[in-house]
């Protein structure tokens, strides 16, 4: 889940073809990759991705031709910036566990 709101700026280091696929890998000196792990999914520019690669301040993930042809990912070209939010799932646990549950009826 995502709140919508950006975290980060990051930039487009690559953008390498696998077969009609592309792998991106985007890098952000500001986003906090401390609690990234693979698997886990960044919303880049608004879309959901999942992480299959991972370093200090970069990860990649691997963009199918249909999420390419339907977002704006089509326009992206290595040294574009591209606005980061990691999944906020972790956030709403935490939220939900210290503020007190009202019952209403």
């Amino acid at each position: 889940m995502f709140t919508g709101i950006i975290e980060s700026v990051g930039t487009v280091k690559s953008m390498q073809p696998t077969g009609g696929d592309i792998r991106l890998t985007i890098e952000s000196n500001d986003l906090d990759f401390s609690d990234v792990k693979l698997g886990d999914s960044i919303a880049s520019n608004g879309i959901c991705l999942t992480v299959v690669e991972l370093g200090n301040n970069h990860y990649s993930v691997d963009v199918s031709r249909e999420t390419i042809a339907r977002t704006a990912l089509e326009a992206l070209k290595a040294g574009h910036t591209v606005n980061l939010e990691k999944r906020c799932y972790q956030r709403l646990v935490l939220v939900a566990i210290l503020l007190p549950v009202t019952w209403m009826g």
